[in-house]
């Protein structure tokens, strides 16, 4: 998990996450944060890497 503060004021902080690995459970990301009290407004990427599953 990768963190930047982008943006600063009195009230808000704008931070940009990025989070890396196998299966990441996104549901379990946004409740985490809403347990902060932050908020989701955006996702700018997402990378798929997909193999073939090796024969039996």
């Amino acid at each position: 998990v990768k963190l930047t503060v982008l943006e600063m004021d009195e009230k808000t902080e704008t931070l940009q996450i990025e989070i890396t690995g196998a299966d990441i459970d996104f549901d379990r990301v946004r409740d985490a944060l809403q347990v902060f009290g932050a908020s989701l407004h955006s996702i700018d990427e997402v990378e798929v890497d997909s193999r073939p599953e090796p024969a039996a």
